[in-house]
């Protein structure tokens, strides 16, 4: 698949892009309120502490799979269905960081574990959660329906599959593969000698693309993607 930026759509994520992020607090109450038994991490967790969580062998893989979901903000419902099916999804977990999947396999391999697993509760914007944070990498993009609504726009196609307002089931390894270097495309495009966005990073880009709400203001770029993806 050739991926082609829009233009406009571009220079308008250029102008109304802002970056933000936030701290999920609350873990112990979410793990052990959906019936699984307590986890090692600690109460607040960012970004940038998920990746560390994920990279000490201290934290079991449990520990790094309850923690994403959470900080992804799993509701209580999806989690208490998930406690049924938690060891083998940690197991997938494990083999991420074990570097034995690459982004493409893992999504595969949730894929796998969905449609053995229906009622498990995981679906595919949390398959990438999982795989973004507990691959070394970092490498595999949180593929929600923010993201995904944002990339079809820019790219001006059908990357990533929607159900209604969610990302879909039907979305494959190779949805999921191009979706990804759209990201890299982007984040290509957007560190040319003639742009002032040197250094950033793929990660930075989808947090861009993003662009959560403050309070109960809606950002400016998801207004935007609302007013043009029709």
């Amino acid at each position: 698949m050739e991926l082609r930026i829009c233009e406009k759509h571009f220079q308008a994520f250029i102008d109304l892009k802002k970056m933000g992020t936030w701290v999920a607090p609350g873990l112990e109450r979410f793990v052990v309120g959906a019936g699984a038994a307590p986890i090692s991490t600690e109460l607040l967790i960012n970004r940038e502490r998920l990746k560390e969580i994920a990279a000490r062998k201290q934290f079991s893989d449990r520990d790094v799979l309850w923690s994403i979901l959470w900080w992804g903000g799993m509701n209580q419902i999806n989690a208490v269905r998930l406690v049924r099916y938690e060891e083998e999804a940690a197991g997938i977990v494990g083999q991420l960081r074990g570097q034995s999947l690459a982004r493409k396999e893992a999504f595969q391999a949730f894929i796998d574990f969905r449609q053995k697993n229906p009622a498990s509760g995981l679906g595919p914007a949390f398959f990438t959660k999982l795989i973004f944070f507990a691959h070394p990498k970092h490498d595999g993009y949180i593929m929600d329906q923010h993201v995904g609504r944002a990339v079809n726009l820019l790219f001006g196609g059908t990357i990533v599959k929607f159900r209604g307002p969610n990302v879909g089931d039907h979305n494959d390894a190779e949805n999921y593969e191009h979706f990804c270097k759209a990201i890299e495309v982007l984040r290509d495009f957007m560190t040319g000698d003639d742009r002032d966005s040197k250094g950033m990073t793929g990660e930075e880009v989808e947090m861009l693309l993003f662009a959560p709400n403050e309070g109960k203001t809606r950002s400016k770029w998801r207004a935007y993607i609302e007013e043009h993806a029709g």
